[in-house]
């Protein structure tokens, strides 16, 4: 029987794949920019005064006018702004401290759905794809160390690099800190 998550995001992968091969998703915007000697142009991170003005812009077209946005940013392109501001700049991003059961649930997702990292991310309002993603790493990172609250069956659920899944027999991800 098929669990009613991976249902949903099997039928989701679907249409996002099917809007994509339709071109909705892939714009003239999200080609490399060239110089007008044909070079690409070198990656540039985000100022603090193009994330205030991109903001602003944002708040006053709102997030459905990449295109007039991007007039008002000279260097970037829609695909820029538009991934800047989801994944960094909203309100509404959650940036508190990630819980214990925030990263028992990170983990048991990853195992039942593995590296999609923006489905995954619907589990935890607020978190951006990238946020869960970096949060998974770190995770794993200490888990190999053998560090943190974490009991030594865990690694078998988490790490996945190796293609074999195998679900640990011990129920208990955590030690008690009492």
């Amino acid at each position: 029987m098929k669990s009613w998550k991976l249902v949903f995001i099997s039928e989701l992968l679907l249409a996002v794949c099917c809007d994509c091969s339709q071109g909705m998703l892939r714009g003239d915007d999200d080609l490399p920019q060239q110089q007008e000697d044909g070079k690409h142009h070198a990656r540039q991170m985000f100022s603090s005064q193009e994330d205030e003005r991109l903001s602003a812009l944002v708040e006053n077209m709102g997030t459905n006018n990449w295109g007039a946005i991007v007039q008002q940013m000279p260097g970037r392109n829609a695909r820029q702004c538009r991934e800047r501001y989801r994944n960094y700049l909203r309100p509404d991003i959650n940036r508190a401290p990630w819980t214990p059961e925030e990263d028992q649930l990170l983990l048991e997702e990853y195992g039942k759905i593995g590296s999609k990292f923006e489905f995954i991310s619907w589990f935890f309002p607020g978190r951006t794809g990238i946020n869960v993603r970096n949060r998974y790493n770190r995770l794993r990172r200490r888990i190999k160390k053998g560090k943190g609250p974490f009991t030594n069956n865990t690694s078998a659920l988490v790490i996945r690099d190796e293609r074999s899944f195998q679900e640990s027999s011990d129920d208990s991800l955590w030690l008690d800190e009492s």
